[in-house]
C-alpha cells in the first residue's frame, strides 16, 4: 500500500472509451454470494470479478451502494473506475521491465549512479541496485514526509515531472532506514524513484509511458494525460466514490473529488498527490485491470505469443528478486506459494481498499474491491469474495470460450 502518512495508495479517463462486455450467459454471477458477504462485514459497497488468461470473463458480482447513503447500487462494468491502491505498484515494475527487454534499461542490476547520476551519485543509495529499489531493499525511506505532501498536493506543479525530480532528489539525500540490500523494508517513496527512471529514461510522464509502453500494446488506450482520470479518485455518476474513517468510525461523508477540502490535507483529500502515481495512483477502467491481469497470466504460461515480454521476464517479476533477503517478494508482487503458484497484492488510499490474486498454475486472475477504509472488517470482505471465486473457480469447466478474445472494444 502506498501513503502520505494518512492516505496510503493513490486522474485516467478513456481517450476512447474501453468497454468489457459481460454476457451474463458467459460468466457466472456472483450477486447472491457477494451481497451476502457485503450485508455480513456492513461494507460500504462490494465487487468483484475473475478472468482467464485470454482475457475471458469468469464470475462477476457486486453489492452495497456507490455512496453511503445514496441508495445507489454498486455495479461491476467494464468502464467503472475504482481506485487499485499499491496494486500499481506492480504496472510500475511491469513497465521497467518492458523497457530493459527494450534495451532501453541494461538490466535489473543497473545502479543508480548510473540510470539517474545527477539525483543518485555521491548518495548513500549510488550503489542501488533496479532490482533492489523495486523490491523495497533499498532501505529507502516509507513515505514523502507530511509536510512535502501537503504542499504537492495544494500546489502541484503543471507538469508532474518536476515534483517528481524534486522528491528523488530528497529520497536519495535520506538516512538509509537499513543498509542497501540487506533487508526488506516496504517503500513508497522507492517507487516514486522507479516512476522518475521511468520518465528519465522515456522522456515521457510516468502516465504517458504507462499508456504508450503497456497498454496500448494490450489493445487499451487511455488517456495519458497525467491528471486525467487514468490515475486519482474516481468520480464519475458510476463509480465508487471512497469513504472516509475517522478515529475508528466509518464517515457516512463520502469523498466529493469535485471537493477535495485540501485545506484539511489529509483527512479529506480525495487521493495523495500525483507524486505518487508510480507507487499506487491507478483508477483507470476495470476493463483494462482485466486485460492488464489476463497479460500476467499468459505471459507467465507463455501462452501469450511474445507480446510485450518474454515469458522469462514475466516469471521473474513472479519470482523473489533476492530470496536470501525476503523470498516472499518479487518485482511489485508479493508471493505466496503455499496454494501453487500464486502472487498478490492489496491497495489502497484509505478510502477504498483493492486486492487482486493471480493463481498463475489455476490461469486466473481475481479482484475483489470496496469504497471504503480499510478496516478489519473490509480486509475480510475482500478475502472472502476471492475465496468465493477461488472456490468457483476450482468446481467449474475452463470460461475460455465463453466469452471471445474481442470482449475488449476500443471506439
Amino acid at each position: 500500500m502506498s501513503s502520505c502518512t494518512w492516505l496510503i495508495c493513490l486522474p485516467v479517463w478513456l481517450s476512447s472509451l474501453l468497454i468489457l462486455i459481460v454476457a451474463v450467459d458467459a460468466a457466472t454471477s456472483l450477486g447472491d454470494e457477494i451481497a451476502e458477504i457485503q450485508s455480513e462485514t456492513r461494507v460500504v459497497g462490494l465487487a468483484g470479478w475473475s478472468v482467464a488468461g485470454n482475457g475471458s470473463l469468469c464470475s462477476y458480482g457486486a453489492a452495497g451502494e456507490r455512496i453511503l447513503g445514496s441508495k445507489e447500487k454498486l455495479k461491476v462494468r467494464g468502464d467503472m473506475r475504482f481506485h487499485v491502491g499499491s496494486v500499481t505498484k506492480s504496472m510500475t515494475s511491469t513497465l521497467l521491465a518492458i523497457l530493459i527487454e527494450d534495451g532501453m534499461i541494461e538490466s535489473w542490476g543497473s545502479k543508480l549512479g548510473h540510470l539517474i547520476p545527477s539525483e543518485a551519485s555521491g548518495t548513500p543509495y549510488e550503489d542501488v541496485t533496479l532490482r533492489q529499489l523495486v523490491s523495497h531493499q533499498a532501505g529507502i525511506p516509507r513515505d514523502v514526509p507530511l509536510l512535502s505532501c501537503f504542499l504537492y498536493a495544494i500546489n502541484p506543479s503543471k507538469d508532474p515531472r518536476k515534483d517528481r525530480t524534486k522528491t528523488t532528489k530528497n529520497a536519495l539525500k535520506s538516512t538509509p532506514v537499513n543498509a542497501p540490500g540487506t533487508e526488506w523494508s516496504y517503500s513508497n517513496w522507492g517507487y516514486i524513484i522507479a516512476g522518475h527512471i521511468v520518465e528519465e529514461v522515456t522522456g515521457m510522464t510516468w502516465e504517458a509511458a504507462l499508456a504508450s509502453f503497456l497498454f496500448e500494446p494490450l489493445g487499451i488506450r487511455l488517456d495519458p494525460d497525467p491528471i486525467s482520470k487514468m490515475t486519482g479518485a474516481p468520480n464519475s455518476n458510476d463509480d465508487p466514490w471512497g469513504h472516509y474513517q475517522y478515529f475508528g468510525v466509518l464517515s457516512t461523508v463520502p469523498c466529493n473529488p469535485d471537493q477535495p477540502l485540501y485545506p484539511f490535507y489529509p483527512f479529506t483529500a480525495c487521493d495523495n498527490p500525483t507524486v505518487y502515481s508510480a507507487p499506487g495512483r491507478f483508477s483507470g477502467p476495470q476493463a483494462a485491470m482485466a486485460r492488464y491481469l489476463a497479460f500476467h497470466l499468459s505471459c507467465h504460461r507463455g501462452e501469450h505469443s511474445g507480446l510485450l515480454l518474454s515469458q522469462a521476464s514475466c516469471q521473474t517479476l513472479h519470482s523473489p528478486a533476492n530470496a536470501s533477503v525476503a523470498d516472499y517478494y518479487g518485482y511489485g508482487w508479493f508471493i505466496n506459494n503455499d496454494r501453487g503458484e500464486v502472487v498478490y497484492h492489496g491497495g489502497s488510499n484509505t478510502i477504498n481498499f483493492y486486492r487482486v490474486w493471480l493463481d498463475l498454475d489455476g490461469n486466473r486472475a481475481y479482484a475483489a474491491m470496496t469504497n471504503q477504509a480499510p478496516t478489519e472488517s473490509a480486509a475480510v470482505a475482500l478475502n472472502q469474495t476471492v475465496e468465493t471465486m477461488i472456490a468457483l473457480g476450482e468446481n467449474q469447466e475452463d470460461c475460455s470460450a465463453r466469452i471471445p478474445s474481442s470482449v475488449y472494444i476500443v471506439h
